[in-house]
């Protein structure tokens, strides 16, 4: 077991190394600030910062494959967060099915789950993490899926309410033995469903706090506590923070 799995590790190099050289191939394609920002920081080696920047540049245009590439490559690579590359890895997939370096990312996947189950027994509380950010990406979208729904629900009541109108020449109440004096029930008003919290990501800097999160974010430091309480499923008190933590910021 121990020797397969140093022949998978030996072989995640070899790829990584081919992984680089096709992406230096490559360097000129991308006009985005945000993506040549990125790549300045990475190549002197600030891996968080540059993948704060790769961030900026999905939020500004989400269908960007390369950007998912460069940052599974920096997940698997640098920061030995084999379940973030492989999301990413995916998600290069997903959004460029006929790449040509698609047999290249499905090995890179494979190594990466690899590595990430030889590595559990070190590291229980990454994966707790991980599980309890996804669950809150979850229940944001439960949430905003309960919207859609209740926006359907209340567009079609409108529907009907509009086809209830009696159309001209249509009988009226006192033609049908009702007197236009008599009172009608009209149910209250419901009251709009609570609007679900939104989030969005910040991946901790060196030298960073929740204070100095909270200013950058909010311009008022005083709000960190939003940021802790969004947190606390995998934070237990303010200052264990570390850099390259992605944190949940309610918006």
């Amino acid at each position: 077991m121990i020797r397969n799995v140093r022949y998978a590790l030996f072989a995640r190099s070899i790829v990584a190394l081919f992984a680089l050289a096709l992406v230096a191939g490559c360097g000129g394609q991308d006009r985005d600030p945000n993506i040549k920002r990125a790549r300045e920081r990475r190549a002197v080696g600030d891996y968080p910062g540059a993948l704060e920047w790769y961030q900026r540049a999905l939020d500004k245009k989400p269908g960007v494959a390369r950007v998912h590439w460069d940052m599974a490559q920096i997940y698997d690579q640098h920061l030995t967060n084999e379940l973030r590359a492989i999301y990413h890895y995916e998600r290069y997939l997903e959004l460029d099915p006929k790449a040509e370096r698609r047999q290249l990312v499905e090995q890179s996947i494979g190594l990466a789950k690899l590595s990430y189950a030889v590595s559990l027994p070190d590291r229980p509380s990454e994966a707790v993490q991980e599980i309890a950010r996804l669950r809150r990406e979850i229940d944001s979208l439960r949430a905003l899926l309960t919207e859609a729904r209740d926006e359907m629900a209340r567009l079609s009541a409108a529907q009907v309410a509009r086809s209830a109108v009696p159309a001209p020449g249509a009988a009226t109440p006192a033609a049908v033995g009702v007197s236009p004096t008599t009172p009608v029930a009209i149910e209250p008003l419901k009251p709009a469903p609570p609007q679900p919290t939104r989030f969005d990501t910040y991946i901790v800097q060196p030298g960073d706090t929740m204070s100095k999160i909270a200013k950058k974010m909010y311009n008022d430091a005083n709000k960190w506590e939003l940021i802790f309480q969004a947190n606390k499923a995998s934070l237990r008190r303010p200052q264990d923070i570390k850099v390259g933590q992605t944190l949940m910021i309610p918006r």
